[in-house]
């Protein structure tokens, strides 16, 4: 059965944040969504990945992939055991700021 992880992260126009979150029991991720809350787009907000400092994905990814419906958003199978930690790093290269929602569907 699938559960659920909800990170927040705001980030200024030009600008880059970070979020993390560890579980306290191992998991797999199967999804990641992101919503933008205020509107703007997420067409110049990119992000990297890391599970314990090492990066799922060998470049960073336009976050307005994952803002998309549950069977367009990419399967996948991290697996992330108890107490490591899971980082989004986002660079916003927009001219506004973005406050996202990140979604985390595990097992």
């Amino acid at each position: 059965m699938l559960e659920w992880k909800t990170l927040t992260l705001s980030v200024s126009a030009g600008a880059q944040g970070s979020t993390e979150w560890a579980p306290e029991r191992d998991i797999t991720i199967r999804k990641i969504l992101v919503r933008e809350e205020s509107g703007n787009s997420l067409l110049d907000v990119h992000a990297k990945i890391e599970i314990s400092d090492t990066p799922m994905t060998r470049e960073t990814i336009p976050l307005d992939l994952l803002d998309a419906e549950w069977n367009q958003v990419p399967e996948l199978n991290y697996k992330l055991p108890k107490g490591v930690k899971i980082k989004f790093t986002v660079s916003n290269d927009s001219s506004a700021a973005v406050a996202l929602r990140i979604v985390l569907a595990y097992e």
